[in-house]
């Protein structure tokens, strides 16, 4: 337990004892000007200024190593909500592929910032009175803005976004990404091919929930036929979802290079909801009033 008692009552009371009896572990040094010493997490120490003068400066750093935020952070985010806020923040302006927290504890500290800081589905009175509703979006060209002359150049060889070194995402884009979850109370869904790793998964949602979003799903990555068309059918048919829309930059990808008269019924279905963005321009306001109308609209059946 924390001591209550004055620091000088230590000094008086149990100094001696622990200087006296090495088994009892304390160890004991004297500080120059320029040194630094480094205190192991958990141990506790005590400070007595020397000095002739009896003044003296010291700066102190206290380090959060990236293992030990799963442990910490229930405190942090209980006692100190304001640096806790500011923690999550940072961690989302990270590139993934440098972050070495738990995907996990990243997605507890995605969570948190979604809930205390009002972010998440504010949807309007309409929009409350129908049924649950979904958004299948990707990044890369929606969020995330490429020019057309490298609209290839973040794909590997089978055809898939690369998992980005940063997210890169667009500020207006998110906005309008914002927008229509609070028109439409929508709840988004990855569909991004990364979606397979947790780690990037857990870093992105960082990203959307410094900026009032929230993701936790994504589709299958089980290879279905028909591709991610018939992995977002997969989604709607398993959560009896009925109001639904995509919006992705790919429409080649997303129906596996078929043309529209190859389409079968359910793919027909998909890309009558499906709103294709311009890759350099991103999720824009038009395109948003789209997928607004399409998930505000309700349907007895497709």
């Amino acid at each position: 337990a924390t001591s209550r008692a004055p620091p000088l009552q230590w000094w008086l009371k149990h100094y001696e004892r622990l200087a006296q009896d090495p088994s009892l572990g304390m160890v004991e040094c004297e500080q120059r000007a320029g040194d630094i010493i480094y205190v192991p997490a958990g141990w506790w120490h005590c400070v007595l200024n020397t000095v002739p003068s009896g003044l003296a400066i010291a700066v102190t750093q206290n380090l959060l190593p990236p293992l030990a935020l799963s442990k910490l952070w229930p405190e942090i985010s209980k006692n100190n909500p304001g640096l806790a806020a500011e923690l999550a923040r940072l961690l989302a302006q990270q590139p993934p592929d440098e972050i070495r927290i738990p995907a996990e504890t990243l997605r507890t500290v995605a969570a948190w910032l979604h809930t205390h800081e009002g972010g998440g589905s504010k949807a309007n009175a309409a929009s409350k009175e129908l049924p649950p509703c979904v958004l299948f979006f990707s990044v890369d060209g929606v969020l995330a803005k490429r020019a057309k002359s490298n609209a290839g150049a973040e794909s590997n060889a089978a055809g898939l976004e690369a998992v980005p070194s940063a997210f890169g995402v667009d500020e207006n884009c998110i906005r309008e990404l914002a927008r229509v979850v609070e028109e439409s109370g929508a709840e988004l869904v990855l569909t991004a091919s990364w979606r397979g790793s947790e780690e990037a998964k857990a870093a992105f949602g960082a990203v959307l929930g410094a900026r009032g979003l929230f993701s936790s799903r994504a589709v299958t990555m089980n290879d279905l036929p028909g591709g991610l068309a018939s992995q977002i059918l997969h989604f709607t048919g398993q959560a009896a979802i009925d109001r639904w829309a995509v919006v992705d930059a790919d429409e080649f990808d997303l129906f596996g290079g078929k043309n529209l008269n190859e389409l079968s019924m359910m793919q027909t279905v998909l890309q009558a909801r499906c709103m294709r963005t311009d890759a350099a321009t991103g999720l824009d306001a038009a395109t948003a009033d789209e997928l607004i109308k399409i998930l505000t609209t309700e349907e007895e059946d497709d």
